[in-house]
């Protein structure tokens, strides 16, 4: 049982000082710009991609999907079958990201650094997230609520694949959905205010 509770706090420091890296910000630096003074102040890539534009947006995509990816893979190839450490790696991937300790605890939303960890536990919910995510989209036109609507299906697709096809139901992974629903809302909780006064940016797809 020691054993089990230091594996759990070292995996959930490591991650979250691995999602805390602030690419974002960093990016934007580079280039003299003060990110958390531009646009909506998110380090995130939608916000970066208001500000930088879209390939900047896709970099920094890219590089937050890819800390909670790595977090996620390490501690799957050390600790192999055991479902609790990645979940564990990819709660502290996400809550590095969102309250990362190099900008006082105030970084992301979440949406790219919790994609990464979803590849890494489960490719096939992630994939279908994605196909979710465009559709709204399409429909939409707005990042925030896409990216609502498509954590929103993520546990009901797991439980009703792995249904049909006979498997048993990974809990700790379903739960962890569960939790990114419920975080991801509560993230852009501000963002649901815009949509409502009819103030929230929407992208121009035909750029």
């Amino acid at each position: 049982m020691q054993n089990y509770i230091i594996d759990v706090t070292l995996i959930a420091l490591f991650s979250y000082i691995v999602g805390s890296i602030p690419f974002g910000f960093l990016l934007a630096k580079m280039r003299g710009i003060d990110i958390r003074n531009s646009g909506s102040g998110n380090i995130g890539a939608t916000n970066i991609g208001r500000v930088l534009g879209f390939k900047w947006f896709l970099t920094i995509l890219l590089l937050d999907a890819g800390k909670g990816f790595v977090s996620v893979f390490l501690v799957q190839k050390l600790f192999v079958g055991n479902g609790i450490y990645s979940v564990c790696a990819a709660l502290g991937s996400i809550l590095g990201h969102t309250y990362t300790i190099f900008l006082g605890f105030r970084g992301g939303k979440g949406v790219a650094t919790g994609f990464g960890t979803l590849i890494a536990m489960d490719y096939i919910t992630a994939l279908f997230s994605v196909g979710v995510w465009l559709v709204s989209m399409v429909a939409t036109r707005i990042v925030s609520l896409s990216s609502c609507i498509s954590a929103t299906t993520l546990p009901l697709f797991f439980a009703g694949y792995y249904s049909y096809l006979g498997s048993d139901l990974n809990l700790p992974v379903f739960v962890f959905l569960v939790f990114i629903v419920v975080f991801v809302i509560f993230k852009h909780r501000a963002n649901f205010a815009r949509i409502i006064d009819g103030t929230e940016p929407k992208v121009n797809l035909k750029r």
